[in-house]
């Protein structure tokens, strides 16, 4: 008997789009927890790393829609339940960046920094042709 437990399938969208958002969340809430009295910023902040990690592993999810979507939870997590407004949209943007900084240097890594393969940004993110 064999059980089938992939919380991330390449042929599911609203699957993956689900589990990225809580995964995120749960990662921002974990985080939220580590902060300071004194201090809005987090001492640990663990979501950057697990959503790197998880584009890492699962390279199809390394797209701008489940970018989207992990930016969406970060903003959520820190509008509703501490009432950053427009400075959980800064904050947030700053942790995406380092995410997709950290995904681009692997794929960029992968075949050589002077790869004439990979010469524009949105191969990293898997956008279609223009």
């Amino acid at each position: 008997m064999h059980v089938n437990l992939a919380l991330f399938k390449s042929n599911n969208a609203f699957l993956n789009s689900f589990n990225v958002f809580i995964l995120t969340l749960l990662g921002c809430m974990l985080g939220s927890h580590a902060r300071m009295s004194g201090i809005d910023l987090s001492v640990l902040w663990p979501v950057n790393i697990l959503v790197a990690a998880l584009f890492y592993r699962c390279r199809y999810l390394n797209t701008l829609w489940y970018y989207c979507v992990a930016y969406s939870a970060m903003i959520m997590q820190d509008s509703l339940l501490y009432g950053w407004g427009v400075s959980a949209f800064t904050i947030n943007a700053a942790n995406l960046v380092f995410i997709f900084v950290l995904g681009s240097n692997y794929y960029a890594g992968r075949e050589g920094i002077a790869s004439k393969k990979r010469t524009s940004p949105r191969h990293y993110i898997c956008l279609p042709p223009a």
